[in-house]
């Protein structure tokens, strides 16, 4: 009997992902809710999802993944803080 075993060495490179809508800055002030964002995200062997969450307890999917936008993400008066995350194929379970 044979086997064949192939090495695949691990991903040690970290997925990126940017925000581009409705700013690519740091802060963005508005008066209307929901916001959407968009953006894009990438690794060497693929992005498995993006999702976003909130300091104010929100999160959930997006749609895409190189290039992924979310629902309408209600806001509160005051600051939200609100962060978009990518999870790269090799480190998906």
């Amino acid at each position: 009997a044979t086997l064949t075993v192939t090495y695949t060495a691990p991903d040690t490179a970290p997925p990126t992902i940017t925000i581009n809508t409705p700013t690519g800055g740091g802060s963005y002030a508005t008066n209307a809710t929901p916001v959407v964002l968009s953006g894009t995200a990438g690794d060497n062997v693929g992005v498995a999802n993006v999702s976003w969450v909130n300091d104010r307890g929100g999160n959930g999917p997006a749609s895409g993944t190189t290039a992924w936008s979310t629902p309408g993400i209600p806001l509160l008066p005051g600051p939200t803080s609100v962060c978009a995350r990518r999870q790269d194929e090799q480190n998906c379970t």
